[in-house]
């Protein structure tokens, strides 16, 4: 079945995700990286009800949610056939998924048309920075949240703002592969959400090993938050 794709889809991007380079092995190394892990603990604390997972194909951090009892149900939407196909079984195999909770669908999250206002949360997990146009995913999903409905960015990059220059270099060896990759600084992530109708929100999310010194650091020699926001109308 052909893949019904935006004129905002990056095709370089979606090849690449579907060559035999991305296969589960590499899902699973990216995963065990810290701050992966920490990222999936404090969604299982903070995640309930329906959820949407945008551009997560993989199936990996949706594998460890279907597992907990606060989640009823997981929709996870990439738009390569092959982290849906091939790799995502593998992973929910290899991480004991409960499958009855987990949809996958293969599709453009440019276009949300297909869904209802039926989910408590979004979650994108380091997806959305891949969009040349995050305000056109935002709005789609501020239609399809609940009242009072929340997004969650995990691992979504922000640009300290001391390292503006870094804007230029950010991504550069994944973009020769094909990807689209950006960066934001907190004032544009807060823009782009607020002009989606949401409620912006950061928390701060500093590896426990870096001590608490180096907080007064956060967004000025390195960044590192979850970000999101809450439906508000």
């Amino acid at each position: 079945m052909t893949i019904k794709l935006t004129k905002y889809a990056n095709m370089k991007e979606m090849k690449y995700m579907d060559s035999p380079e991305i296969n589960p092995e590499l899902c699973i190394k990216h995963y065990n990286e810290y701050r992966r892990f920490m990222y999936t603990s404090f969604l299982l604390e903070n995640v309930h009800g329906n959820v949407l997972m945008l551009g997560c194909g993989s199936g990996l951090i949706a594998s460890f949610l279907s597992r907990s009892e606060k989640i009823d149900n997981i929709v996870v939407m990439d738009f390569s056939r092959n982290l849906i196909e091939n790799v995502a079984p593998e992973i929910m195999d290899l991480f004991k998924a409960d499958r009855k909770k987990i949809k996958f669908v293969v599709g453009d999250f440019h276009d949300l048309s297909r869904f209802k206002k039926e989910f408590d949360f979004v979650v994108f997990d380091g997806s959305l920075h891949h969009s040349n146009k995050p305000s056109v995913v935002l709005d789609g999903c501020n239609r399809l949240l609940k009242h009072g409905g929340i997004i969650f960015g995990v691992d979504e990059p922000v640009l300290p703002k001391w390292l503006k220059y870094q804007r230029k270099s950010f991504g550069a060896g994944q973009k020769k592969k094909g990807a689209t990759e950006n960066i934001y600084t907190l004032d544009e992530w807060k823009s782009l959400f607020k002009g989606s109708g949401f409620d912006f929100f950061k928390i701060p999310f500093i590896r426990s090993g870096l001590g608490q010194h180096l907080w007064m650091f956060n967004n000025y020699l390195f960044a590192s938050y979850i970000i999101g926001g809450k439906r508000n109308h």
